[in-house]
């Protein structure tokens, strides 16, 4: 009888809290529900190619073509879908999901994903923040197909022009779970297809306009501010520092006084109202100390590059073509207009006649070799600093709302300005733990739906990290055993929440072949403590 037994040991790691998180979402059901597959196709639906796509991810790599050989030396997709052998996720399959989701409609697959996120995790949205970045891309790609994304050279922000890249923009709630996300043209300039199109896909999906809507100073545009105010949205944004705006300030700082604020004490501002349309936004002006400090401290940076330059322009005047008046005012307002600085030095430029000798014969010259005297221009170059480096506009900027004063006094609206952050902390992560590049992929739209489902991974560890940082809200302090020297954090980092589970192994029991059990191998005290907080049960995703 007992020949008939055989039990199995595997290592599972982090794919025991995964699946859990998968389940409660009903990712898989989800996708099939909404991604069918081909008649053609027996095994491996498309949430289920998802899934181990998402999984491999968040375990260190998304190259589709190392899913099988990942599947085969690792137990984890085993765990999860026990019906799957290695061989059924072979990049041919992985690849036709991608084609499938493509098709389906990506907008519409996220935005049924936020609305199971919100319904199945009790999402609260208060807050919407809405920004964009850039990824750039290793190769060529040529003779691109008209469908999908443009992959072209465009405005990127790590300065890598020499790359071609594509722009995404992403919208996340005041927790940090991102609720939707699209991908652009590597040329696409952030405008209304940014932030009209989050607002009205969120505003749709939750069924109501009262959330806020925080973004950049792009969305402050006249055309989006008016568009969205007729909608109903809530917004708040920075307002863009143009000519106009700081000759208005200039104007009311002779008669206007800055009010302090005690929840921030480095911050001072006025208000006001400005119109845009029909409709009348507050319009803060905001000094803050911070901001002076560093753009005084930028500012002198950029006057001592100046400086330099204009000592080595020095040193080649009267030289080479530097020789008129054309050319070296020329090169002189080149250097000083390359930064916003030019109205902090003293330069003058000076031009006087000299008398050289010309010999008339070849060879060194003597004392008795003939010369004649002729006349020609050369210039001098003096320039100092000023001793006075501040401006009255230093460390001052603007915020519009249309929101009401006695709902959100100045210290809510600096707040939420603050909190703009969540979106470039979602960027840090698919940039660097999630590796969104290189792509290793050809096809755009391959690529945009990859960028998809590495959203979705996103989405998992957010939730994850948002069920921790809940529970340890009102506890004094967080695990011990994730730093070293007990250091107890209430908000650890998501990725050693996820490694302490590296060696959690699952024992299996079969009879005859056939699966009679499944349980979890015995926890460590650190084990039991993070499940606990994730509020997943022992028997949740076994």
């Amino acid at each position: 009888m007992a020949k008939d037994i055989e039990i199995i040991t595997e290592r599972v790691g982090s794919s025991y809290i995964l699946k859990g998180y998968y389940d409660k979402l009903g990712l898989v059901s989800l996708i099939d529900e909404l991604v069918p597959v081909h008649k053609l196709r027996e095994r491996l639906t498309h949430g289920q190619a998802v899934v181990a796509i998402i999984s491999q991810i968040i375990n260190g790599s998304h190259i589709i073509s190392n899913v099988e050989r990942w599947a085969e030396e690792e137990p984890i997709l085993k765990y999860m879908f026990p019906e799957l052998e290695a061989r059924d996720y072979h990049d041919d399959h992985l690849l036709d999901t991608l084609d499938a989701l493509y098709k389906a409609n990506l907008s519409d697959l996220r935005i049924a994903v936020t609305n199971a996120t919100v319904s199945n995790f009790s999402i609260e949205v208060k807050e919407v923040h809405t920004d964009t970045t850039a990824y750039s891309l290793y190769g060529d790609y040529e003779d691109q197909p008209e469908e999908g994304l443009k992959i072209v050279r465009g405005h990127p922000k790590n300065y890598r022009r020499d790359l071609k890249q594509v722009v995404e923009s992403v919208s996340v709630n005041q927790e940090s779970i991102p609720l939707y996300n699209k991908a652009h043209n590597g040329n696409h300039i952030d405008g209304k297809e940014n932030y009209i199109s989050h607002w009205l896909a969120i505003s749709e999906t939750l069924k109501r306009t009262d959330f806020l809507y925080i973004g950049d100073c792009k969305l402050a545009s006249e055309e989006q501010l008016i568009t969205l105010a007729s909608k109903g949205a809530k917004i708040v944004a920075p307002y863009p520092m143009t000519v106009y705006q700081k000759e208005q300030i200039l104007k009311e700082l002779e008669t206007v006084s800055f009010s302090s604020c005690d929840d921030f004490p480095g911050y001072e501002f006025y208000e006001s109202g400005i119109h845009f349309g029909e409709y009348t936004f507050r319009r803060l002006v905001i000094r803050s100390k911070e901001k002076i400090q560093h753009t005084r401290k930028v500012r002198l940076q950029q006057i001592e590059k100046t400086l330099k330059e204009l000592k080595d322009f020095k040193e080649h005047l009267n030289k080479y073509k530097w020789i008129t008046k054309e050319t070296i005012e020329k090169k002189l307002e080149q250097i000083l207009s390359k930064y916003p600085i030019k109205e902090f030095f003293e330069v003058t430029l000076r031009k006087k006649k000299v008398t050289q000798r010309k010999y008339l014969k070849t060879g060194k010259p003597n004392n008795k070799t003939p010369y004649k005297l002729i006349g020609k221009e050369v210039f001098s170059l003096k320039f100092k600093v000023k001793e006075d480096l501040s401006t009255p506009l230093d460390g001052i900027f603007i915020i519009v709302s249309n929101t009401k004063k006695q709902d959100y006094p100045f210290e809510e609206i600096i707040q939420l300005h603050k909190n703009q952050w969540k979106c470039e902390k979602s960027f840090a992560t698919l940039k660097g733990p999630l590796a969104v590049n290189p792509m290793w992929l050809h096809l755009p739209r391959r690529i945009e739906a990859l960028l998809f489902v590495l959203d979705l991974a996103l989405l998992i560890l957010r939730l994850i990290a948002r069920d921790v940082y809940k529970a340890l809200e009102h506890k004094d302090k967080g695990p011990v055993g994730l730093y070293p020297n007990k250091r107890a954090p209430k908000r650890p980092d998501i990725w050693r929440v996820l490694r302490a589970f590296d060696n959690l192994n699952v024992v299996s029991v079969y009879k005859k072949g056939r699966l009679i059990t499944r349980q979890l191998a015995k926890l460590t005290t650190l084990q039991s403590e993070l499940l606990n907080l994730m509020s997943i049960r022992i028997n949740d995703s076994s």
